[in-house]
C-alpha cells in the first residue's frame, strides 16, 4: 500500500513566482496527494493599501500564476482583506492536510494576523511547515540562514517564459546596459537616477523577482562582460556589476536586520498640530522646496531613489517631529516598492 502525506497547500504572499520558489517546489515534488496554492494579499495581512502601479503589477502577476495553475490543473485562490474565508477554510474546502509557506517577516500586526490563522490551522489538526530558501536569517521555526539559496534549474527558468515584461527579462535588460548607465553615480541624481537603475525593486519587494536570482543572473553577466573586456575591472564600466551587487547585498542586510528588530516604542498617534504637519509633509507642501518636491515625485510615480528616500524620511522625523510609525504608514501607502523589513529599517537608520 502507498503512503502519503495528504493534499498540500501551499500559503503565497510576497513570494509571487513560479521559479525559485521553495514552498511550491516542496509541494510538487514531495510525497504529497496533490497540492493547491493560495495567494493572500498584503491588506489581508493587515499591511496598508498598496499603490495603483503595484496592485496592476500583482494582479498581472497573478492572472500569469492562474493561468499556468490552471493549465496543469492545480487550484489556485487569492485571498483580499474582504473575503471572509479563511486559510483554515481554504484547507478544509481542498481537503489539504498541511500548509507549506516560505519564512518571511512583517509587521507585528502582521505577524499577529499570521498567528492568529496558524492558531486556526493547528486547532484543526493542520501543520504549517516553514521553509527558507533565501540567505537571509528569518524569525521563527524553519527561517533559519541559508548556506546556499535554493534556485530553479536553468531549464525551469527558461521555459517559464512570459515575454518581456517578465522580470527576469527585464533584469537581463538591465544587466546588459549596466556598464554604460552610469550606475554608480546616476542612481543618486533625481532625473538621471531612473535610467541609471533597474527599477526592478518593486518586483523584488512583490517577490515576482527573488533576490537570490537576481545575484546569479548579475554574476552571470559580470563573468561574461569582462570576458568580452579583458582589463576593465577597474574602469567604471567593469565596477559597475559590483556597485550593483553591492546594492542587493545591502538589501539582504536590510531584511536580515529586520528579523532582529524589535518595536519598543508603542505606536504614538499624531497631536493635532503634528497631524496638520503630516498632511502638509504627505503633500509636499510643507515650504521647503528638496522634500516637498521629493514627496511630490513620490505621490504621482510611487518612486524616489535612496538618498530622496532618506530626506524625506528624516526631515519628517527629525526635523518636523512627526512619529515614526505615522510618517511609516505614509511611506507604505506611497511606495511602488514598500517592503517592511525595508522601510522599518530605514527609518531606523535616519
Amino acid at each position: 500500500m502507498t503512503v502519503t502525506n495528504g493534499k498540500a497547500l501551499v500559503w503565497m504572499s510576497d513570494d509571487l513566482r513560479l521559479e525559485d520558489n521553495l514552498a511550491l517546489f516542496t509541494a510538487m515534488s514531495s510525497d504529497y496527494d496533490g497540492y493547491a496554492v493560495v495567494r493572500v494579499r498584503p491588506e489581508a495581512r493587515s499591511r496598508p493599501p498598496r499603490t495603483p502601479h503595484r496592485i496592476e503589477l500583482e494582479d498581472t502577476t497573478e492572472q500569469h500564476l492562474r493561468q499556468w495553475f490552471q493549465t496543469v490543473g492545480i487550484s489556485f485562490e487569492v485571498l483580499d482583506s474582504d473575503d471572509r474565508a479563511s486559510l483554515a477554510q481554504v484547507c478544509q474546502k481542498h481537503d489539504c492536510s498541511i500548509v507549506i509557506r516560505n519564512a518571511a517577516d512583517g509587521t507585528p500586526i502582521e505577524e499577529a494576523c499570521r498567528q492568529a490563522q496558524e492558531r486556526e490551522l493547528h486547532q484543526l489538526g493542520i501543520p504549517v511547515l516553514t521553509v527558507n530558501g533565501e540567505r537571509i536569517r528569518r524569525k521563527g521555526t524553519g527561517g533559519e540562514k541559508q548556506l546556499a539559496p535554493f534556485l530553479s534549474e536553468d531549464a525551469t527558468i527558461e521555459c517559464q517564459t512570459r515575454g518581456a515584461d517578465r522580470p527576469i527579462s527585464l533584469l537581463r535588460a538591465f544587466l546588459e546596459r549596466l556598464p554604460t548607465s552610469s550606475y554608480q553615480a546616476g542612481m543618486w541624481i533625481p532625473g538621471r537616477d531612473r535610467n541609471s537603475t533597474s527599477q526592478l525593486s518593486t518586483h523584488l519587494a512583490a517577490g515576482t523577482l527573488s533576490l537570490e536570482r537576481a545575484f546569479v543572473e548579475t554574476a552571470k553577466a559580470e563573468r561574461a562582460w569582462h570576458k568580452a573586456n579583458p582589463g576593465q575591472y577597474k574602469t567604471t564600466e567593469g565596477a559597475s556589476f559590483r556597485y550593483f551587487k553591492a546594492r542587493l547585498e545591502a538589501r539582504r542586510g536590510f531584511l536580515s536586520g529586520f528579523s532582529r528588530y524589535e518595536e519598543r516604542v508603542p505606536p504614538v498617534a499624531p497631536t493635532p498640530e503634528q497631524a496638520v504637519w503630516l498632511t502638509a509633509w504627505r503633500e509636499g507642501r510643507t515650504g521647503i522646496p528638496m522634500p516637498d518636491a521629493a514627496m511630490r515625485e513620490l505621490t504621482t510615480t510611487g518612486w524616489i531613489n535612496f538618498r530622496l528616500r532618506q530626506l524625506v524620511t528624516s526631515y519628517a522625523i527629525q526635523l518636523l517631529g512627526l512619529p515614526p510609525h505615522a510618517v511609516g504608514v505614509v511611506l507604505a501607502e506611497l511606495f511602488d516598492d514598500y517592503e517592511p523589513g525595508i522601510a522599518i529599517q530605514s527609518h531606523v537608520k535616519t
